[in-house]
């Protein structure tokens, strides 16, 4: 039992981000432009009842931590969180 929201997905990123972008192709597809990232970034900071937005759920960047990175080039982000 947790007594806290732990959340992962294929993409630590995609666990926050609204259900239409989850599949994490489709995440790095879409932060692959910069119009995209600033929507995806409004998206997340409004609560919704379509979907359950663990980014707000966790109450702020700092309570967000980065872990599970298989890629060398993302390893070094272990640890940190989202400010």
């Amino acid at each position: 039992m947790y007594t806290y929201i732990a959340a992962a997905q294929d993409s630590s990123v995609s666990a926050a981000v609204d259900g239409r972008r989850r599949v994490s192709s489709v995440v790095k597809t879409a932060c692959a432009t910069r119009r995209t990232r600033e929507k995806i970034k409004a998206e997340v900071q409004v609560d919704s009842d379509k979907w359950e937005n663990l980014y707000l759920a966790a109450g702020s960047p700092e309570k967000i931590l980065l872990v599970g990175f298989k890629s060398e080039k993302l390893k070094p982000l272990n640890g940190q969180d989202t400010r």
